[in-house]
């Protein structure tokens, strides 16, 4: 699947419908959206997939702790996210 991040919600949105309708295929089969609160994609079908830039935080932050996983910094697109505490945090545990 590939993950397309947006900044805002309806721009995650008219992007996904927007490229369904000239893909041809039907929002939520091939091409699908996530939102706070709401998702419009098929698990198995949908190919590629726009995000919000929370909800990509939220999956990866989600992934790291099933793995027990801090990573060593903080992703660039993410470091709007963090406080400075936590930039230090994760920074300090190489």
């Amino acid at each position: 699947m590939i993950a397309c991040t947006q900044p805002r919600q309806i721009a995650a949105t008219s992007v996904a419908t927007r490229v369904a309708e000239e893909m041809r295929v039907e929002l939520g089969t091939e091409v699908g959206y996530a939102i706070r609160f709401d998702e419009c994609a098929d698990p198995f079908r949908t190919r590629i997939k726009y995000l919000t830039d929370g909800i990509d935080f939220f999956l990866l932050l989600s992934f790291f702790f099933r793995c027990n996983f801090i990573p060593p910094f903080p992703p660039v697109s993410f470091s709007k996210f963090l406080s400075d505490d936590k930039q230090t945090y994760l920074s300090s545990h190489d």
